[in-house]
């Protein structure tokens, strides 16, 4: 019996980087891992900074890059083909009592290029985020999206 070859898969450098500017208290620790899931399938060296921020910065940064003045939940960052920055302001995201894990989906989906300006765009944001809610076990956010 012959033994198939391996196959050399490239193992790609990931950083994931959190930063918690607020006063709750977050599972980083799990934030970081889900992104890191993500991050891992784009199969290329990636740098992700997770920041967690309050609703006045939150609402500064979504004026200054924007041009909204209101608190946003996630805003993205991508500042080039390997790195990226999701802020999420969790104080909003509980107040709409969903997890800020669909909040990080909806930032990665924006990170790999997806948006929801347009019908065609927005159906593959849809099936980029309800692809990993279900990867993640968060089917009950699914009608949501």
């Amino acid at each position: 019996m012959q033994k198939k070859p391996r196959e050399n898969k490239q193992v790609h450098s990931v950083q994931i980087h959190s930063v918690n500017m607020t006063r709750q208290t977050i599972d980083e620790r799990r934030i970081r891992l889900v992104a890191q899931v993500i991050v891992e399938s784009l199969d290329k060296p990636f740098e992700l900074s997770i920041v967690f921020v309050g609703t006045t910065r939150s609402r500064a940064l979504n004026k200054q890059y924007r041009k909204k003045d209101t608190v946003a939940s996630v805003l993205t960052f991508v500042l080039d083909d390997h790195t990226a920055e999701i802020v999420l302001c969790p104080k909003l995201i509980q107040q709409r009592g969903e997890p800020i894990e669909y909040y990080l989906i909806h930032g990665m989906g924006h990170v790999v290029g997806h948006t929801h300006d347009i019908e065609r765009a927005s159906r593959a944001m849809h099936d980029f985020e309800t692809n990993w809610l279900r990867h993640f076990h968060l089917c009950h956010l699914i009608a949501s999206v």
